[in-house]
């Protein structure tokens, strides 16, 4: 087989793609070696070095690294470019009519080898092509936002052979705004805003160290949830001025007021009017639950792990018949002092949430028409939503760095419940028990995962259809995806300033987010 013929300019432009510049003639002549003994181009080559570097915490350029790269990788170059052997003709077989009992079980790992990368296969059983020419996805290989799994790695960044989306290129309405909120005259373009900057609201709470995850004992969990059940329990009975809570399961022939977390009576059933259950602290209650008869109430919205307080009838003390449920109770608003320079200004801020490819192309389109929008318009702040593999998060940064220096649907009520859910339940998840795919270390849930304050803007991205709602004065934005399959999804912006002066007179309090807007990308 021919060698392959690597030049110096080749070279310099692919590992110029990873920021990588090679100034000295003894590493050009280096790798030109290694590209001859091994056949490999100077694409390969920049991927095989930036794994090994990685692998060595970002190891440099030089020569001993080189020698050190050539006797670690060599085994493993060698084995990714051994000559194929001859294809064997064979005989076409026979039509087969297929059914469930003579389905290949191989099927699925062979589709499973297209979509990984050739240092990630075992055994290459068919060639690696784009997802444009594999005509089946199965939808086990499709993540939550729709974009096929593909490990993200140096050879999945945007390859140069990469075929670009033509559904995405040719979609229609970019630059469309789909929703608004606030001011409609608001200026999108970045003001330059001095003295921005992104901290921790609560220092003290905040997450900062390291720590086993799950790594707690089941009666931390229930001191925990026990605790939360309190807590919320005082509040909203301070809120309403109610007296003394009654314990849930006592029998009792005059109504009672009550509070617990709501439950459903099979573990791994769904919670319908038939089967909530209420489960009562472990003061007020003894952790003792009954079954709640929701008949006499006319509305009422609830999920596992809400914690309520009630008025009822329980009889029996087996059954509460509920007639009312409380409102739940929000935290004041985050403080800030008002009266400084730096909140007369207007902040522009953009949140955008990944996938960043369409689900028929590794090329990284949406991403860089966002990036041209950065460059023209330049906001103040920009809040990026994306999953990347861990190990390869650092070279994810220098390649995002690089390009910014060059370059179904819900109603309007259930997201509205929903959003009000967080924010009265005071908890990022409040749900339990938690799903499946979820492992919630609950030691440092009580800590890390209750809100502090109610937030002035609430960003959720999702996805369910865009939105940017206001719920009891916090201002809620779901930009949506920047990618929807195979076509371009939406970003938010949005404008924060504080009001010229604070609320007298008990006049309804302003939103710090004075206008927002929901853009197709």
């Amino acid at each position: 087989m021919a060698r392959i013929a690597v030049d110096e300019e080749d070279l310099a432009q692919e590992f110029g793609t990873f920021d990588i510049k090679i100034q000295d003639e003894d590493v050009v002549d280096k790798l030109k070696e290694l590209c001859m003994l091994y056949r490999l181009d100077a694409s390969d080559m920049a991927d095989e070095w930036m794994a090994f570097s990685i692998s060595n915490n970002s190891a440099s350029l030089t020569m001993d690294k080189l020698e050190q790269f050539e006797r670690e990788a060599s085994t493993t170059c060698r084995r990714a470019n051994k000559t194929k052997t001859p294809k064997v003709k064979r005989e076409k077989p026979a039509a087969v009519m297929h059914d469930i009992s003579n389905i290949n079980p191989d099927a699925e790992d062979d589709l499973l080898d297209v979509y990984s990368t050739p240092a990630a296969k075992g055994k290459n059983k068919r060639m690696l092509t784009t997802p444009e020419n594999v005509s089946v996805v199965n939808k086990k290989l499709t993540s939550v936002s729709r974009s096929p799994v593909v490990p993200f790695s140096p050879g999945s960044f945007s390859p140069v052979n990469a075929t670009p989306s033509q559904q995405y290129r040719s979609r229609s309405g970019a630059g469309e705004t789909m929703v608004t909120f606030g001011e409609q005259r608001a200026k999108w373009k970045g003001q330059g805003a001095e003295g921005v900057a992104i901290q921790q609201y609560d220092r003290d709470n905040a997450l900062t160290e390291k720590y086993k995850h799950m790594f707690y004992r089941v009666i931390d969990k229930s001191n925990v949830l026990n605790d939360l059940i309190e807590d919320m329990s005082s509040q909203l009975q301070q809120s309403h001025n109610m007296e003394n809570l009654q314990h849930l399961a006592w029998p009792c022939q005059e109504p009672i007021t009550v509070s617990g977390r709501v439950c459903c009576d099979m573990s791994t059933g769904r919670l319908n009017a038939h089967s909530v259950l209420l489960e009562g602290s472990r003061e007020t209650s003894a952790r003792k639950t009954v079954h709640l008869d929701l008949s006499e109430v006319s509305e009422y919205s609830l999920f596992p792990g809400q914690i309520v307080a009630c008025d009822g009838l329980n009889t029996t003390g087996s059954k509460l018949v509920v007639s009312k449920f409380y409102q739940g109770v929000h935290l004041p608003f985050a403080e800030v002092d008002e009266t400084s320079e730096n909140l007369s200004v207007p902040v522009q801020v953009l949140v955008a949430a990944g996938p960043f490819t369409p689900s028929d192309s590794l090329a990284y389109e949406p991403l860089e028409d966002l990036l041209k929008y950065l460059k023209r318009d330049q906001p103040d702040v920009c809040v990026l939503k994306c999953t990347v593999e861990v190990p390869y998060d650092d070279m994810f940064k220098k390649i995002v760095l690089n390009l910014i220096k060059a370059t179904e649907e819900g109603s309007s009520d259930r997201l509205g419940r929903l959003i009000k859910h967080i924010l009265t339940q005071q908890s990022y998840y409040p749900l339990y028990p938690p799903s499946e795919d979820v492992n919630i270390d609950y030691e440092h849930y009580e800590q890390f995962c209750r809100l502090q304050a109610t937030p002035d803007v609430l960003i959720i991205p999702s996805d369910l259809r865009y939105f940017v709602k206001d719920v009891l004065g916090c201002v809620c934005v779901n930009p949506g995806r920047i990618t929807k399959a195979q076509t371009g999804g939406t970003f938010a912006r949005f404008v924060i300033q504080c009001p010229p002066s604070p609320t007298q007179g008990g006049a309804a309090r302003k939103p710090r987010c004075t206008a927002a807007e929901v853009v197709r990308v």
